[in-house]
């Protein structure tokens, strides 16, 4: 009786097991995601820069990047995209609480072309926003 016990046992913990595997992290950054591609697409480099993490915005050649960024697209729109991977940390010490979120997207633009998008979102005592942010052609 115990043997069968302890097998049930280990079914069970192995059907819970594989059940969270398929667990889907909510994205809080996903809006802010939404965001930036819109104003990449509408050529908009200033709501890029705002969308930035405020050490980022400050450096030199960000501005640079998401001008590079709105060339890559040429006006062409996110029609559908699919969250392929996500990645969340959390932390708190004693400079505070810290949030980095990194995550990658397929993305589906207006003329059919599929991108892929990877970002880190981080969230902290100096502020919140992209940490980095990158677009290349799909597979």
């Amino acid at each position: 009786m115990k043997r069968v016990f302890a097998c049930f046992l280990a079914a069970l913990l192995m059907a819970s097991m594989l059940s969270g595997c398929g667990l889907d992290l909510k994205s809080e950054s996903e809006p802010c995601f939404e965001d930036m591609m819109e104003a990449l697409s509408a050529g908009d480099v200033d709501e890029g820069l705002e969308l930035m993490h405020p050490d980022v915005a400050e450096e030199a050649d960000t501005e640079d990047g998401i001008q590079s960024m709105v060339d890559f697209l040429d006006g062409r729109e996110m029609e559908d995209f699919k969250r392929t991977g996500v990645n969340i940390h959390s932390n708190v010490d004693l400079q505070g609480k810290t949030k980095q979120e990194t995550c990658t997207y397929e993305v589906e633009l207006d003329d059919g072309t599929e991108i892929l998008v990877e970002f880190e979102y981080l969230s902290d005592r100096e502020g919140e926003g992209f940490a980095y942010i990158r677009l290349s052609l799909g597979n």
